[in-house]
């Protein structure tokens, strides 16, 4: 039945002026589809994919027979990378954040990465810190009927592709698993721990680094010895620091591209 109404969407083409949730991203994909990329993502030996097949034909099967939910967020595809190389992520956003809280005239999306190379290390601190669009949101806790109700832009869908697109969000969704009973116990744990982490938020700089196991706290707990210079150390921070410049150059654009499509 699945393959049917994957082969019936791909014939008939679907409007790019139509709303779209994950679940018709899920109604048009192939289970096989599916588990050829978590195989990829997770780095399975061949010898899994019979028992992942089975896995992943009940889930899509559940998620078919399941009411999406619609809590006003949306999931945009970004194509990160540079130099011919590219890494996927299908990003969370809500919607009522995404259209109030982006900047819209952005110096970040006036940057080419050639200009980001040529930063200075001062500019590219500044720089670092500047977020034009609205925070994304992990779902990998999420319900998974309020998954099936996330949003989603044919157009965007389009350009990154519905198989890789469909494959992340089935990979995270099961990443802990296949049972809810089992998710609903590591959800409920994960919000403890968050609630902890807001608490944390609360202290004074002080306390929140006697709080905080730091980098450099870690590295001394684990007895591990970072030989390098201090110069050594800057220039490996300011090149991250400016690889995550470039990362929001892209999804900046990427967001202007949609963001009235929402």
């Amino acid at each position: 039945m699945l393959s049917f109404v994957y082969f019936y969407l791909q014939f008939r083409g679907v409007r790019k002026d139509m709303k779209q949730t994950v679940k018709d991203l899920f109604a048009q994909c192939p289970v096989e589809e599916i588990v050829n990329h978590v195989m990829y993502i997770d780095d399975k030996d061949e010898s899994e994919r019979a028992d992942l097949t089975k896995e992943y034909t009940d889930f899509v099967e559940n998620l078919m027979k399941r009411e999406p939910i619609d809590t006003g967020y949306v999931m945009i595809g970004i194509l990160y990378g540079e130099g011919g190389k590219s890494e996927k992520e299908a990003t969370l956003y809500k919607k009522d954040e995404l259209l109030e809280k982006t900047d819209r005239d952005s110096e970040i999306g006036k940057l080419t990465f050639e200009e980001v190379d040529a930063l200075s290390d001062e500019e590219t601190d500044r720089l670092a810190l500047v977020y034009p669009v609205s925070k994304k949101h992990a779902y990998e806790y999420v319900l998974w009927d309020e998954i099936l109700g996330y949003e989603v832009l044919s157009e965007n869908i389009e350009e990154y592709g519905v198989v890789p697109f469909v494959s992340e969000i089935a990979y995270k969704m099961t990443y802990f698993g296949f049972d809810e009973e089992e998710l609903a116990e590591i959800r409920e744990a994960f919000q403890i721990t968050m609630g902890e982490l807001d608490k944390v938020k609360e202290l004074s700089p002080e306390e929140q680094e006697k709080a905080v196991f730091s980098a450099d706290r870690s590295a001394a707990y684990f007895s591990f010895q970072d030989n390098r210079s201090f110069e050594e150390k800057e220039k490996e921070r300011i090149l991250t620091a400016k690889k995550a410049i470039k990362d929001k150059i892209i999804e900046y654009k990427t967001v202007m591209k949609y963001i009235d499509k929402i």
